[in-house]
């Protein structure tokens, strides 16, 4: 119930219409349904009712017989609505916490130049407001958002309405600028071209219908959900995102690897193109075993990246070097102590007619109750 001021100023007139409770709260009846009863089918009257106010003084009357009462806000809201003061666009306190950490980043990183370059000034400071939503909220059901800004720091002028935000998704938010975002943000991300990028891939499972995307594939929760796929790349040094893509659930962890590997090549020969004699690009690839077959790595070889993959137990390979190495490398002078484990390096070839040599890592890793090579 709204707060009501008891002070002369904010005496009003009783209005009609009204029910009056026995502690003097004055309700208005806003408006009146008809019911029939189901069982004599006699009429009934439903009332919608709001409190509006108290009364000074329950026998307090007028000589024309008008009562006196205390309004709350309702009585403005209904019956008085000029008086009503203008809402203000913001709250009296507002969170600036995650507004400033959401800031200090971007401009640190460069994320808020690439966003203007892009979409503008308008459209990239309603990103980073949208962003700071989500992280906020753990939610992107932009219809809050507007409530939202009204209690937070934003970066965009006014508060956006749910038109103007779906405006954006709808006419602004286009694939080539997303892509073109990706593109200056991952060259970006490269730095002085001496990398190691991290790569992985996961899957969410979804029950949305119509939706391309959203496709039978191999879930690891729910083998009876439809899944997207979302492959993301980071560089190592500092865990910044470099790079992401979402592929429909029936695609396979290799066919996602050419796709990215297609990616980092284009954006090698456009950036040797723009700055040749600036970067000596050093691109390295780290990823799990999922990812490693002769296409993706000749892909990876004809793309001038580097990389660093787990090798699979059912790969010949694994097999022909535990047999040679397995035993030498528990010697002591392979012990790195900094490391705390044993390892060596090794020339060789990845597959039989391999045209370039590789070097394979061999690591004696020591799991519990166990003493030799996993």
């Amino acid at each position: 119930m709204p707060k009501i001021a008891r002070s002369d100023d904010n005496l009003v007139v009783v209005p009609t219409n009204v029910s009056i409770l026995s502690n003097g709260y004055v309700y208005y009846n806003i408006s009146t349904h008809p019911r029939r009863s189901a069982v004599d089918g006699h009429v009934y009257y439903d009332h919608k009712k709001e409190c509006i106010g108290v009364l000074r003084d329950k026998a307090d009357k007028t000589k024309e017989g008008k009562r006196w009462m205390y309004a709350n806000s309702n009585y403005f809201a209904i019956l008085d609505k000029d008086s009503m003061p203008e809402r203000p666009d913001r709250d009296d306190c507002i969170s600036v916490g995650l507004h400033a950490a959401v800031r200090e980043v971007s401009d640190r990183s460069g994320l808020d130049a690439i966003l203007t370059e892009v979409f503008g000034v308008e459209d990239a400071c309603l990103v980073l407001d949208l962003a700071t939503y989500m992280l906020s909220e753990g939610s992107a059901v932009f219809q809050h958002v507007p409530h939202w800004c009204r209690d937070h720091a934003i970066f965009t002028e006014k508060i956006p309405s749910d038109t103007a935000i779906g405006n954006f998704e709808r006419k602004h938010l286009s694939y080539s600028l997303i892509n073109q975002f990706k593109e200056k943000w991952a060259r970006h991300s490269l730095d002085d071209g001496k990398i190691y990028l991290c790569y992985d891939s996961t899957n969410i499972n979804s029950q949305a219908e119509g939706v391309f995307l959203v496709q039978k594939g191999y879930a690891k929760d729910d083998p009876s959900l439809e899944q997207v796929n979302t492959d993301y790349v980071i560089r190592q040094r500092d865990g910044l995102p470099v790079t992401y893509t979402a592929y429909p659930g029936s695609i396979t962890d290799m066919a996602e690897a050419s796709e990215i590997t297609q990616f980092f090549r284009d954006l090698i020969q456009k950036d040797g193109a723009e700055t040749t004699g600036q970067m000596d690009l050093d691109i390295t690839q780290i990823a799990d075993r999922g990812y490693i077959s002769e296409d993706n790595v000749r892909d990876l070889d004809q793309a001038g990246i580097h990389f660093l993959f787990m090798l699979r137990r059912n790969m010949g390979i694994t097999d022909d070097l535990l047999e040679i190495y397995a035993h030498e490398v528990k010697s002591s002078r392979y012990y790195f102590e900094e490391e705390d484990q044993y390892g060596m390096t090794v020339p060789g070839r990845l597959w039989q007619d391999d045209e370039k040599e590789r070097y394979f890592h061999i690591i004696r890793v020591l799991l519990p109750g166990h003493n030799d090579l996993r």
